[in-house]
């Protein structure tokens, strides 16, 4: 009983010094008045179902800022760059009466001159995960004082849908929770949307939906408005690049030992149907990145599992594939044919095993690298 004793006190002092020291950096006003930062969405567009949409706004500084705290969140979800640079990804899921809000210091990450603050929000829809609940589409961020409240959300924000993203049903005959997968058509993405040199004039300004409103104002009560916003008690999440462990089975291709394990190149030919299926040694949750030129109208299906099936839903001994049939979820993904094609997924994938499958037409396509960010 002692053994379990410290540990439970030690979970509780690092729960609670995080805590505090996130509401240290809170200001008061933050939670003790409403936001003159307003929600806001792209307008006209579904408020419910699927869509992803790009949100951008240009900072200008005469010096580089040595604090720039801000509160950011999202419904359903976001992710947070400045200047290129993936800053934060959130909200940590909670309910409409308790709606986490992420606080960031930008300043780390900023520069004198212009700067470009982009996110990247989604609504996954009916497809959408079994624990994420929504109230509808939108995003919202405040600086922490008057010294930040230049990046408020309100009409000086641009956006535009990412019509490249549709959403891919897994089917299953069982209780499935985990999501849709992703289909992405290359030719229709937005090349380059968060530099600073990008050229947003034909981006709409933002639709104010109505200003952020923190629980505390509430007394405790509910709104009609929807979101109650609380902030995060929990860090953000922990991000670290690994290499997948092994090549298990090829077929219609030749690969090079070192990869995935190492970053290697790999040329699928032209017209050729090649699969690779991959053992990460370990089941972990994690961003697949892959990176790849050229195959124009060509295409790739990344697949994902704990572990093989001999006849669904029998898994039998998950170190074993022989015999076995792959079933899990999947993104797929449409190549226009240019160079640095960059595939990450909106959400994290679970998994042990990715079968990858490349369908090439009459351009080869080539593979510059590929690995996950565990999370």
């Amino acid at each position: 009983m002692k053994n379990i004793t410290i540990s439970n006190t030690a979970f509780l002092l690092l729960f609670f010094s995080t805590t505090l020291l996130k509401a240290q950096s809170i200001a008061p006003s933050v939670l003790e008045k409403q936001w003159n930062a307003f929600w806001v969405t792209v307008p006209n567009e579904s408020y419910f179902d699927y869509g992803v949409y790009l949100f951008r706004k240009k900072i200008e500084f005469n010096t580089k800022p040595t604090s720039y705290i801000v509160h950011v969140s999202a419904d359903n979800r976001y992710k947070l760059f400045v200047n290129e640079k993936l800053i934060s990804l959130g909200p940590a899921r909670g309910d409409i009466a308790h709606w986490n809000f992420e606080t960031v210091d930008l300043a780390p990450y900023l520069q004198t001159g212009s700067n470009i603050i982009a996110a990247q929000v989604w609504n996954e829809g009916e497809g959408r995960p079994e624990a994420q609940i929504t109230f509808r589409t939108a995003f919202i961020v405040k600086g922490n004082t008057d010294e930040e409240k230049e990046i408020n959300t309100n009409s000086s924000w641009k956006c535009l849908k990412d019509n490249s993203h549709s959403p891919i049903k897994f089917n299953t005959q069982t209780y499935y929770v985990a999501g849709a997968g992703e289909l992405i058509d290359f030719k229709k993405q937005i090349k380059n949307w968060s530099k600073i040199d990008f050229d947003d004039k034909t981006w709409q300004s933002v639709k104010n939906i109505f200003n952020g409103i923190p629980k505390t104002v509430l007394g405790g009560y509910g709104t009609t408005n929807g979101w109650m916003l609380v902030p995060s008690a929990i860090p953000q999440m922990d991000l670290k690049e690994q290499r997948f462990g092994k090549v298990l089975k090829t077929n219609g291709i030749n690969v090079p030992t070192s990869f995935p394990s190492q970053k290697t190149s790999l040329t699928i030919p032209a017209n050729t149907n090649a699969t690779i299926l991959l053992d990460q040694t370990y089941l972990t949750n994690a961003y697949p990145t892959l990176n790849f030129d050229g195959g124009t109208e060509g295409a790739i299906s990344l697949m994902y599992a704990e572990a093989l099936y001999t006849k669904f839903p029998e898994k039998g001994n998950r170190n074993e594939i022989e015999g076995k049939n792959f079933l899990g979820r999947k993104d797929s993904l449409l190549s226009d044919g240019s160079k640095g094609q960059v595939f990450t997924p909106l959400t994290f994938r679970t998994f042990r095993y990715v079968q990858l499958t490349i369908t090439t037409k009459d351009e080869p396509l080539v593979i510059n690298d590929f690995y996950s960010t565990a999370t």
